[in-house]
């Protein structure tokens, strides 16, 4: 292989080794991805009680909705109080002290809601929110695949929560979409590098044919004629 094919090849591979995850990014070439996109699980889960702020001795009622969004699934929704908390009667889960698991058959598309009565008890005076966590889990997986919160205020605490800016997610987004113009931008200057030095390759290649030619079959005024004596 010659000298310039061996650099056209190069280059074509460090174009190609750039431009695949741009391409990829902006989603070409994405159909398995996306079908395995599809196949996964699609939940969301939230928890909510019907208590504007929680006192001792008080009884409340905390309602789970799971929402799926995908296929018919197998899971298991996990709900764990704080520890003052108690749990009432509850219909098809298996109560471990305080934590309450639900093993679940989700349709297609289906909606759950779990109502789950409790009994508040003594309150730490340290303790500042009452937050009980809800997780779900797929099958016989160990990670939760989704976890919410009811975050409850207690009766006679102050506590005042502090809003949380967008801004920095936006800046990510912002950010990540700088990076993909510019790799694009990348792309874009080697390909028109690549044809430019192509271009002058070939451009040398002609001029050295070309003097090669006139140098093997010289014109009629490039040759000296002899004079006679």
């Amino acid at each position: 292989m010659s000298r310039i094919h061996l650099l056209t090849v190069t280059r074509f591979a460090a174009v190609l080794a750039i431009a695949l995850p741009v391409l990829g990014l902006l989603g070409f070439g994405g159909a398995p991805a996306a079908a395995a996109e599809q196949s996964a699980p699609n939940i969301a889960v939230t928890l909510t009680s019907d208590a504007e702020a929680l006192a001792a001795g008080e009884r409340i009622t905390y309602t789970a909705e799971i929402v799926n969004r995908g296929e018919a699934v197998q899971a298991r929704v996990v709900l764990t109080p704080p520890t003052y908390v108690a749990l009432g009667s509850l219909d098809g889960a298996d109560v471990d002290g305080n934590e309450a698991t639900w093993s679940l058959t989700l349709g297609a598309a289906e909606t759950k809601t779990i109502e789950i009565p409790a009994r508040i008890g003594d309150i730490p005076e340290a303790e500042l929110r009452a937050t009980a966590l809800l997780s779900l889990y797929v099958g016989d997986g160990t990670s939760p695949l989704v976890r919410t919160a009811s975050a409850d205020l207690i009766d006679g605490v102050d506590d005042v929560q502090t809003e949380v800016s967008p801004l920095p997610g936006i800046l990510l987004a912002v950010g990540i979409g700088l990076v993909v113009v510019l790799i694009a931008l990348a792309v874009v200057f080697i390909v028109l590098q690549r044809r430019r030095r192509a271009a002058e390759e070939a451009a040398k290649r002609d001029a050295w044919v070309g003097y090669a030619r006139r140098e093997s079959h010289p014109t009629d005024a490039e040759v000296e004629t002899p004079e006679s004596g």
